[in-house]
């Protein structure tokens, strides 16, 4: 299994690897783009190995670690890549059983970092308050 899983990363990453640059010439959200996808992908080899005594264990919360890095640090200039983030925060979200624990990961946090990222694009489009777009525009 260890095998395929690591076969599985390294197609993804070859794969990924010759898109990315002519993708990031064409969008400025490109790489986010990519990191809310691959977060899955990541998260999901990680958790295959959680808990065990696995030397794979360091490594791939290593790859888990920078992807969650990178949807950290970004600042989304389309509605399409918060859409990809909020997809990241709900895949993370979920519990193996349904349910979900959005306090267990960087769900809860990215859940707040999209309300700001929605403010920052959008905020002062729809608010009439006068109030409003003071408000919005200090976040």
């Amino acid at each position: 299994m260890a095998a395929t899983r690591r076969g599985a990363l390294s197609a993804l990453a070859a794969a990924s690897a010759g898109i990315a640059p002519a993708v990031a010439a064409a969008n400025p959200d490109a790489e986010l783009i990519h990191a809310c996808l691959q977060y899955r992908t990541a998260h999901d080899a990680y958790c295959a190995y959680s808990g065990q005594d696995n030397p794979e264990d360091e490594r791939l919360w290593a790859e888990c670690s920078k992807v969650i890095r990178v949807i950290d640090a970004a600042k989304p200039q389309t509605m399409t890549v918060i859409l990809a983030k909020v997809r990241a925060a709900n895949f993370d979200a979920r519990a193996p059983d349904g349910s979900e624990a959005p306090e267990n990961g960087p769900a809860a946090d990215w859940a707040g970092s999209i309300m700001n990222d929605l403010l920052r694009l959008y905020g002062n489009q729809s608010c009439r308050a006068p109030d409003c777009a003071r408000t919005s525009s200090q976040s």
